[in-house]
């Protein structure tokens, strides 16, 4: 059973504007590390040994309350537990829903307007500065807040399934037109929460089994506490625009007949029907149960949160604010959104040089990624190897992952083509390290394989390795910096990769690098580089191994690759559209960046243009693009012809070949 909801510190309402007479209704909630709350205001400093609390702030989206970020609040509170952290969260009912002031004229409305409500609440909080995240229309009042109403107060901005304002407001695809009005025709309560259902997630979620027994999630939200003098929150009215929000979430439990219902059959809930209980049903009843509890929106809410969606926009001096800010801005959005379809998420991220991550689920990706984490299995950081230079290049990155305090229970895995046979001194320093070898069966390369990634299909293996539940796979000719555990513990998806944030995304890939050299021109049908394959984070399974080898290596058959296409190329054909990305220089910088010493600063794709000392820093993994592989030349061949590159290029090359040395 789900643990209930802790209660929260305070409920209270704020007037967040005396010209317009706007109360706020908001939730905090103060978690207690070592017993000790961490305080609604700044806590003192006279003892010098309190630890600042971390502030968060929750901004929901159209027509929804802040009861639809209790399982948001309910995880951030244990995971800051499990840390020792102190943290405290603030959700609140925007202007227009819920137990806040619902004015009735479209002028009290829009995102400018609600982000001064928002940096009201701080002002009553005490609080100087917080770490905001937005949902929907709520990535519009964040962004606003951000950019132009008080950019002090945010220390970081995650922006999830951000809604443009506008005509990319509107619903695009048939799914979300039929899905919209039906939700606006519904004759009943149950008609609207199945349109609504399938309006915000994906169709495979609902269908899912259920997460838990029927009897055990409804009786965990009736236990859970209820708030003084307030429902749980309002259901969602109407989702005709891209800035629309999903059902409520359970929090604060009813009292009526659905809640009883679960009490009393919780012992019917082991039986087969339980078994067969689905996703959909479980949110159907959180759905009707919020619902019930607590009045419909007004009619002039609803128009004036539609109408703040529709007239927001971000002026270039507002996006040149986020630029030049220096605070950290993710977005996260849902691949199969149909409300606010990705293309304005990662528009606007490429234009504030921000980080995106793409995540298998719909509109309200926050609930459906959390279901869909990944639990417990084997792991692995897997290698391949089909030349005996970068099986040395492998070893050296298994002993580095090993000193850095890599988890020792994920395996280390290196995959060679059958034909390839490791050297007696590789293979003993590999059983030396537990290194499992899997030979991969035949995939032809590149018609045009010059020799240098004779055998770069190998790598698809991976995909094959379904005995593990999450592999971190790392090209060989790379030097890692720093462990890369906390990637297995991505929400689940078959593929994540970084951004090769160092191409245009909006181009065709025009050019490859050979020993160190570019070569012939390379255009595939117009197809954009993604992400990079030199570093991947892969749920392996027989579904995906098979589309790869029997789509690209068919049996008797000729390979379906272009001239000179490799595996970067062939992965970012096949997976364009389903890949999630994660940010590019923080996880995967290229070698090219130290090239030359004066290219301070240099771009990367988590906060725009940063230096090369701090890229440095924050990159756990450098891959030697160019000038070029450390076995090209050795570090005085390399200092003689490139004297003006960054020292930082001359350190990679010294630690590889330090390491070569004492393994190879």
């Amino acid at each position: 059973m789900a643990s209930p909801l802790q209660a929260p510190t305070v409920t209270s309402t704020v007037r967040v504007s005396a010209e317009d007479e706007i109360d706020v209704y908001y939730e905090l909630y103060d978690n207690q590390v070592n017993g000790i709350t961490s305080g609604v205001s700044a806590p003192s400093t006279s003892g010098g040994c309190q630890q600042e609390p971390a502030r968060v702030l929750l901004i929901m989206g159209v027509a929804a309350t802040c009861v639809a970020w209790h399982t948001q609040i309910q995880a951030l509170l244990a995971r800051s537990k499990s840390l020792g952290r102190a943290v405290q969260i603030v959700a609140y009912d925007n202007r227009g829903v819920g137990r806040s002031s619902c004015p009735k004229e479209r002028r009290h409305y829009s995102s400018a307007t609600m982000a001064r409500d928002a940096a009201a609440l701080m002002e009553h909080l005490g609080w100087g500065a917080a770490h905001v995240v937005g949902f929907s229309m709520g990535t519009q009042i964040a962004a606003k807040l951000a950019a132009s109403v008080a950019p002090d107060r945010v220390l970081s901005l995650v922006l999830v399934s951000a809604a443009g304002g506008g005509v990319s407001s509107l619903p695009r695809s048939l799914h979300a037109i039929r899905h919209s009005l039906r939700v606006l025709t519904a004759r009943t309560l149950i008609g609207r929460a199945r349109a609504d259902l399938r309006l915000h997630f994906t169709k495979g979620t609902l269908h899912s089994a259920s997460s838990a027994s029927s009897a055990s999630s409804l009786a965990a939200a009736a236990a859970a506490v209820s708030l003084p003098n307030a429902g749980p929150g309002g259901a969602l009215e109407a989702a005709p625009s891209g800035g629309s929000s999903p059902p409520p979430l359970p929090a604060a439990g009813p009292k009526g007949s659905i809640a009883a219902a679960a009490a009393s059959g919780a012992a019917a809930a082991a039986g087969p029907a339980a078994a067969a209980r689905r996703q959909k049903e479980d949110l159907i009843d959180e759905y009707v149960a919020h619902a019930q509890c607590m009045p419909p929106q007004a009619t002039h809410g609803l128009h004036g949160h539609l109408h703040t969606v529709w007239n927001h926009k971000l002026s270039p001096s507002e996006k040149a604010t986020l630029r030049a800010a220096r605070i950290p801005i993710l977005f996260i959005h849902g691949l199969k959104d149909k409300v606010a379809p990705p293309a304005y998420a990662q528009r606007l991220s490429r234009e504030l040089g921000a980080s995106i991550v793409l995540l298998p689920g719909a509109h309200v990706v926050m609930r459906e990624s959390a279901q869909q984490r990944e639990g417990s299995g084997r792991r692995a950081y897997v290698f391949y190897a089909s030349r005996d230079i970068y099986m040395c290049s492998v070893i050296i990155n298994i002993d580095r992952l090993a000193r850095l305090g890599a988890d020792p229970a994920a395996d280390r895995v290196v995959i060679v083509p059958a034909s390839f046979v490791p050297r007696p001194i590789h293979r003993t320093a590999l059983e030396a390290r537990g290194v499992r070898i899997v030979e991969s069966p035949p995939l032809a390369g590149p018609k045009n394989d010059e020799g240098m990634y004779n055998g770069c299909m190998s790598k698809l293996y991976v995909f094959a390795l379904t005995d593990y539940a999450r592999v971190i796979y790392l090209d060989g000719d790379a030097l890692v910096k720093q462990h890369l555990d906390s990637l297995f513990q991505l929400p689940a998806a078959d593929l994540w990769a970084p951004r090769a944030y160092w191409m245009d995304p909006g181009k065709p890939k025009q050019g490859c690098e050979k020993e160190g050299a570019h070569v012939g021109a390379r255009s595939y049908a117009g197809l954009q580089m993604k992400f990079t394959s030199a570093l991947m984070v892969i749920t392996p399974s027989e579904r995906l191994w098979h589309r790869l080898k029997d789509r690209n290596f068919p049996d008797g058959a000729p390979p379906r690759l272009a001239n000179g296409m490799f595996d970067m190329d062939l992965l970012n054909s096949d997976f364009k559209d389903e890949a999630a990305l994660l940010p590019g220089g923080e996880l995967l910088a290229v070698s090219q960046h130290w090239q030359e010493a004066d290219r301070d600063p240099v771009w990367s794709s988590f906060q725009g243009r940063v230096g090369q000392e701090e890229l440095w820093a924050a990159a756990k993994v450098v891959h030697f693009s160019q000038p070029g592989k450390p076995w090209f030349w050795n570090t005085t061949e390399l200092r003689q012809r490139y004297p003006t590159a960054h020292t930082r290029l001359y350190e990679a090359w010294d630690t590889w070949w330090e390491a070569s040395k004492a393994l190879c």
